[in-house]
């Protein structure tokens, strides 16, 4: 999967310019979790103003979900918006008789 994420702080003027892109490949045994392969990658360059401002994307094995996770900025709103791409590869397995 692949995720753009952009986040513009609320109001008159944009002050941190935060945008991301991470992507990376999950996958599920039939019963199993939902796990990463590897590690999420960071794909070109973040843009942001305070460098404790991060994203990346998150396996909740509860749930059997992946989730785009964003730390902000102190004492600012920010409203955040993420493009989610996924692609899906369906795997059959055959057994010997």
């Amino acid at each position: 999967m692949e995720a753009r994420i952009i986040g513009r702080v609320v109001g008159a003027a944009d002050t941190e310019r935060l945008s991301y892109v991470r992507r990376a490949t999950y996958y599920r045994d039939a019963g199993g979790n939902v796990t990463l392969q590897g590690a999420v990658q960071t794909i070109g360059t973040d843009t942001e103003v305070t460098s404790t401002a991060d994203a990346t994307l998150a396996v909740d094995t509860t749930a059997q979900t992946v989730s785009v996770r964003v730390t902000g900025v102190a004492s600012k709103r920010i409203a955040w918006t993420a493009s989610i791409t996924v692609n899906r590869t369906s795997e059959e397995t055959s057994y010997a008789a």
